[in-house]
Formats: structure tokens, sequence, C-alpha cells
């Protein structure tokens, strides 16, 4: 069943209880009659239309619930403009916890980011840290989040310009793939 349907389904269902039973007990219009011939069935009432009434308001609130639920994931789910979205998208793709993901939360905040996306993209922040007296208690996570993100290990880690300045002197020998040997 469409989720709207049942939400429509059960908006309707509590109207017509609503419209059953007066919120003080007092029953008008078609509920006086149906009243009527049910206390020649049986006597007191009461007590079953404020249950109906219960199980209505408990069922509209789960119903409700629901139906927010389903508007706040859409509202997640926008687009790729959204960078709360895309932090969330690019947790589960580098499958981080959740301890990683409030550590990267953090880490943005304590390095006067607007929002956690670039530590996705540029090493720099973390190896910036690295060297932050501020980072000093977190340096293992940061290590770690290196090494898992960009497969950088900082104790080996050349940056890309001081690489190609060693290869225009002559310091490193860049070998070709289909080389023997």
């Amino acid at each position: 069943m469409n989720r709207w349907r049942l939400l429509i389904t059960g908006l309707l269902l509590v109207l017509f209880v609503r419209l059953s039973v007066n919120s003080f007990g007092q029953t008008p219009g078609l509920a006086r009659d149906m009243r009527v011939m049910s206390e020649s069935f049986s006597r007191g009432t009461q007590g079953i239309w404020f249950l109906l009434g219960f199980i209505a308001f408990i069922f509209a609130l789960v119903v409700g619930v629901i139906g927010f639920n389903i508007y706040v994931r859409r509202r997640l789910k926008a687009g790729i403009d959204n960078p709360r979205y895309l932090f969330i998208a690019l947790v589960r793709a580098h499958e981080l916890t959740w301890v990683e993901r409030q550590f990267l939360a953090d880490f943005a905040d304590r390095s006067d980011l607007e929002n956690p996306l670039p530590l996705f993209f540029e090493p720099k922040h973390f190896l910036a840290a690295l060297d932050d007296d501020r980072f000093r208690e977190s340096h293992q996570m940061i290590e770690y989040l290196l090494k898992k993100l960009f497969d950088i290990d900082p104790e080996n880690f050349v940056p890309p310009k001081k690489q190609a300045e060693k290869t225009l002197r002559g310091e490193t020998t860049i070998m070709h793939p289909f080389a023997d040997g």
C-alpha cells in the first residue's frame, strides 16, 4: 500500500472517530443514534468510546511520525548541493565508523572549516594538523584517517611539489613501467 494512501486513510479514520465522539464524552448526530441502539444491547459504553478515541489518537500519532520521517528523509536527499547529504554519502562510501565520523565533524570545527567535505578531498588539512599543537592528542586518529582516506603514510610522505623538484634535480630515478629488471 502506498504510504500516502496509508496516511490519508489514517487521517480519515481519525476524522471519523473525532466526529463520532466529542472530547467530553458527548455524542453528536450520527453517534447519538448509534449510542441509543448500542445502549439497548449493553450499558456503559463510555469506556469503549474513550478506548476507541485513545486508539485513534495513537494511530494518528504513529502515522504523523511516519509521515514526518518520510519528509525528513526526502529533504536530506534533496540533491547533491546539500553538504550534509554529501558528507553522509562520503562517510558511507569510505565505510567510516561513527567515531571516525564524529572525529571528522569535530576536526572540521576545530580547523575552522565551514563543513567537513574538504577533509575527504584535501589531505593538506590533516598534514597541517600533525604539525599543530592543538591536535597533539589526536595524532593517532589523524594518521589513521590519512591512511584510510588517502593511503598516505605520514612518516614517509613527500609532497608532490617536493617530489617533482627532486625528480628535476635528478635525485630520484623514474623507472619505465615496461622496462626489464
